[in-house]
């Protein structure tokens, strides 16, 4: 799940470490990367396989802002959320809170997109995403997300079985 409106951490001083002096582990972890799926639907625009193999946008999402391409803003989300939730052991929360942060720290040295400008872009995106059919879900994306908020219509909608 992308585009992050900020929460509240406990690991706010692990996150800045990331953002500033990344470990070898992680550094090795985003050096790997994923693949990228732009063939599903997928709810509230981005998210990523149960292994963090595979991140999938959903493929009814524009892929431009203003002829500013996407992708990288959303990789940089969902592959940080999806490293150190699988591999660091985080909760959804902070795991999220971290990749915003990263998210954001992309958007802007791009500089390109403000990051009101950037989140303002999804909010319909997201709004539609509470109620949109999902005919084509992928098999293995990751649930933790729409668990951990407790979103039993997205689970519903994605066939979940809790």
């Amino acid at each position: 799940m992308t585009v992050g409106f900020p929460s509240k951490s406990k690991r706010t001083e692990e996150i800045h470490a990331l953002l500033t002096r990344p470990s070898k582990k992680f550094r090795d972890a985003y050096e790997k990367g994923a693949t990228i799926d732009k063939d599903h639907d997928v709810p509230y625009v981005a998210g990523y396989s149960k292994t963090g193999r595979t991140i999938y946008f959903d493929r009814r999402l524009p892929r431009l802002i203003r002829g500013i391409p996407l992708e990288p803003y959303l990789r940089e989300h969902e592959l940080v959320e999806s490293i150190l939730i699988h591999q660091f052991g985080w909760d959804y929360q902070d795991a999220h809170h971290a990749a915003t942060q990263f998210e954001k720290r992309k958007v802007e040295a791009d500089g390109e997109l403000t990051w009101r400008e950037y989140q303002a872009f999804f909010k319909p995106w997201i709004k539609r995403d509470e109620t949109k059919m999902i005919a084509k879900p992928p098999k293995d994306l990751d649930l933790t997300p729409y668990r951990d908020e407790h979103d039993t219509g997205a689970l519903k909608r994605l066939g979940a079985q809790d």
